[in-house]
């Protein structure tokens, strides 16, 4: 088992492999039977939850990937816009906050792309993932989040679904989706409002 409290950035805080796991449990709405399918994880960071999902199933078939590599940790480097994978390679496609990475940088949290740079890449990075995602399998994402107060999130998220309800539009005759709003919670002054996303792959 590799030892997460060495080798790490120093300004990457470490994070507990089974309070990750527990979030996509949560978050994904993942039951156990959606554990023992083919299962690709986009912005795993480290690999966590395929840490913890290895000790629940030990046959799980899973692959990591992230926007930087973790060799020590198994997890590859991929263009989230361009996915390595062949077409319907998985039958369960996650994003576990990957997406408002985009959305902040959208907001002026980091050194920001334009809105235009930031909608081409959901727009793409859906498109992808729906791709690689096998006929009957589903694409779940979250956390798609708006914010009351503190930063421009609310207009944000406005945008990000409108973005986001467009691709599908594009893939109308491949999927049947959902928004699901999960809750809400107070972050610092903020209230953050959390939607997940889930896509499922149907017949043409």
């Amino acid at each position: 088992m590799v030892d997460r409290s060495e080798n790490r950035q120093s300004e990457e805080p470490a994070r507990e492999p089974k309070k990750v796991f527990e979030k996509y449990l949560r978050d994904l709405q993942l039951t156990p039977d959606d554990l023992r399918k083919s299962i690709l994880d986009i912005g795993s960071w480290k690999g966590e939850f395929e840490e913890e999902l290895r000790k629940e199933v030990p046959n799980a078939r899973i692959v990591s990937v992230d926007q930087h590599d973790y060799p020590d940790y198994g997890v590859k480097a991929v263009n989230i816009e361009a996915l390595p994978f062949p077409d319907e390679s998985f039958e369960l496609v996650l994003s576990h906050n990957a997406l408002p990475t985009v959305v902040a940088f959208a907001c002026g949290d980091r050194d920001a792309p334009t809105w235009s740079e930031a909608e081409k890449t959901i727009k793409a990075s859906l498109a992808e993932m729906v791709r690689v995602t096998a006929v009957g399998g589903e694409t779940r994402l979250n956390h798609i989040a708006e914010t009351e107060g503190g930063k421009p999130w609310v207009k944000t998220f406005d945008k990000v679904k409108r973005a986001v309800e467009e691709t599908l539009l594009k893939l109308n005759k491949q999927v049947q989706a959902e928004f699901l709003f999960m809750g809400t919670d107070q972050v610092n002054s903020a209230l953050k409002h959390t939607y997940l996303l889930k896509i499922k792959k149907v017949p043409r």
